[in-house]
């Protein structure tokens, strides 16, 4: 297995953690496992605004889907507003069918798919930037 160790840029005494923060706590997620879509919210929204753009579904919380219960529908005067889960956009089809195991099973797995993927990106963006890999004891320094 190849393995990877990165450090820290230092330019001109400064040293910058390149740590990506925790800045979910002020957003909330929509996640569409079906169309393979991830949106980010950073202020509330109502729910109506959401389907509106987005036809032929509804969005429920993902914390109340339950094999043999029915699927339902978050409100759609519902003020969507930052939470430590996430919401799902489903297709209409679903809205109060009784949740089978085939069916959470594959939400999850497409789930998981589409939020590794947008970690996997997010990390992308920032890593680059700010951290270098290191092999062996070579070492990049940038203030000399």
């Amino acid at each position: 297995s190849l393995s990877r160790s990165f450090t820290l840029i230092t330019i001109m005494g400064n040293t910058s953690s390149c740590t990506p923060s925790n800045s979910s706590s002020g957003v909330f997620k929509i996640l569409a496992p079906f169309t393979g879509t991830l949106d980010v919210f950073s202020k509330p929204i109502k729910t109506s605004d959401i389907v509106s753009q987005n036809s032929g579904h509804f969005i429920t919380d993902s914390t109340l889907l339950q094999i043999g219960q029915r699927v339902t529908a978050v409100s759609p005067d519902e003020l969507l507003r930052p939470r430590r889960h996430l919401y799902l956009l489903l297709p209409i089809d679903m809205l109060f069918s009784v949740l089978t195991h085939e069916e959470l099973t594959l939400i999850s797995e497409k789930a998981v798919e589409i939020l590794n993927e947008s970690r996997y990106n997010h990390l992308k963006r920032i890593f680059p930037v700010c951290m270098f890999q290191v092999t062996g004891d070579k070492r990049r320094n940038l203030s000399s």
